[in-house]
């Protein structure tokens, strides 16, 4: 499917089985909801109607709207796919997101709106900082046997 337009997006994302969203792009910058898919509307609970033409600012806390904005200037002035991570506080629940954006170019070349695939990857996130979280007490372990192991070798040279 050839995506042509914004309706062409929002008939793309409803097929996609992993949350995405499409964003338009007015050519003064500002940034608004089209479109929410029914696994994102799933995994976050809020409808797609609920945020159809608004803004981040409008429907996202002041600090969240303001994260992804960065994000979303960065496709616009560029025009190239862009796919990164982040940590959002969302309806009172923190979620990690693996996303990808991918722009729509108008007729000129222009950004006229955003594709976003978002993957929660808040589960492998956890799991990632248990790993580390083992890895730091490791590395405690390993130095203070390090240096039990250097006081009792200087012990026992001592008279």
């Amino acid at each position: 499917m050839a995506i042509a337009t914004l309706h062409d997006a929002c008939d793309f994302a409803n097929v996609i089985a992993l949350p995405c969203f499409v964003l338009s792009c007015d050519p003064d910058g500002e940034v608004r909801f089209q479109h929410f898919n029914p696994a994102l509307v799933a995994t976050l609970g809020i409808p797609s109607a609920a945020v159809s033409g608004k803004t981040p600012k409008e429907c996202l806390p002041a600090r969240v709207a303001e994260t992804v904005m960065k994000n979303y200037a960065i496709r616009i002035q560029s025009g190239r796919p862009y796919e990164y991570e982040e940590l959002l506080d969302l309806n009172g629940r923190e979620i990690w997101w693996q996303t990808s954006l991918s722009p729509i170019l108008g007729g000129k070349g222009e950004v006229v709106g955003i594709i976003a695939i978002a993957v929660d990857i808040t589960m492998q996130k956890a799991q990632e900082f248990k790993r580390a979280e083992a890895d730091s007490a490791l590395l405690r372990m390993n130095d203070e046997i390090t240096l039990f192991t250097s006081m009792t070798a200087h012990d026992v040279r001592g008279p």
